[in-house]
């Protein structure tokens, strides 16, 4: 039997209005652009004018969980929050740099688990609280890498558990949860990156650890047998790397690219894939 949260309706004027052009520029391809990939690059940037027009109150402000509207969506993207967070503080822990390492592997607990637990008990899957104060606390008690290592893998076990049963029959939510998260990633890097340079270090290791989450999501996607999704995927992959200019490293040195527009077009381009996926 397929498990869903319940969906509170709440009009996003804005979405639908980046949905409609999207799918006029869409329509109007052969007269606008030479190939598919022009015309979904012009209706990307054009529905990512709007979401930037939208401005940071329009999704979940500069820190904590994405809220959408949408319990569904929200929950995934919780998860996929969880899992960037730790992919900075695991990166960066291997790398040597332990207090930032330490300090990203607390953010899970202390922004983002409040916002799923409902959620989980809604689902009947079991927390992982315990999970997440036990890498904290390991940490912080300088564990090695192997017991870190074996603690994380609890974690995204539980994560995956959880996923799965929220996505059963609906998969368009995977990808509407990718496209908030990289919204979300792109208010972290526009608080942590200032004119090529970098202004509040952890922000942008946010964002930095946000896209590797939705890189890895979007991997394991694109080997579903569902054809649609595997192509959505594929797409998305395609739209993340395009953000290579703007997230060189987890700790980047010299001046950093981009600007908060690559990340909204990303978003947008996402948001059509996912609309041929059923």
């Amino acid at each position: 039997m397929m498990i869903k949260l319940s969906r509170p309706v709440q009009p996003r004027l804005w979405r639908n209005l980046a949905l409609a052009t999207a799918s006029i520029s869409l329509a109007t391809a052969p007269a606008m652009a030479d190939s598919p990939a022009s015309a979904l690059d012009s209706a990307a940037k054009m529905g990512a004018t709007l979401w930037l027009a939208e401005g940071e109150g329009g999704e979940a402000g500069e820190s904590g969980s994405v809220a959408s509207g949408d319990e569904t969506v929200d929950f995934l993207a919780g998860l996929l929050q969880i899992e960037g967070h730790l992919n900075s503080g695991f990166t960066l822990w291997a790398a040597g740099v332990q207090t930032d390492g330490q300090a990203h592997m607390g953010h899970p607990l202390a922004e983002v688990y409040e916002g799923i637990e409902q959620e989980l008990e809604e689902l009947g899957q079991p927390q992982f609280e315990d999970k997440l104060e036990a890498l904290v606390g390991a940490a912080a008690a300088g564990a090695d890498q192997a017991s870190l290592n074996a603690i994380r893998a609890e974690v995204l076990s539980a994560i995956d558990a959880a996923r799965d049963v929220a996505v059963a029959g609906d998969p368009r939510d995977d990808f509407t949860a990718l496209v908030h998260l990289i919204r979300k990633a792109g208010d972290e890097w526009s608080e942590g990156v200032v004119d090529g340079a970098i202004g509040e270090l952890h922000e942008y290791q946010d964002a930095w650890g946000f896209v590797q989450a939705a890189k890895d999501r979007a991997s394991l996607l694109a080997g579903s047998p569902d054809a649609a999704v595997a192509g959505a995927a594929a797409a998305t992959i395609a739209a993340l790397d395009e953000l290579a200019p703007a997230l060189p490293a987890v700790t980047p040195t010299g001046t950093i690219g981009g600007d908060p527009s690559l990340f909204a077009a990303a978003a947008a381009k996402i948001e059509l894939v996912a609309f041929k996926v059923k």
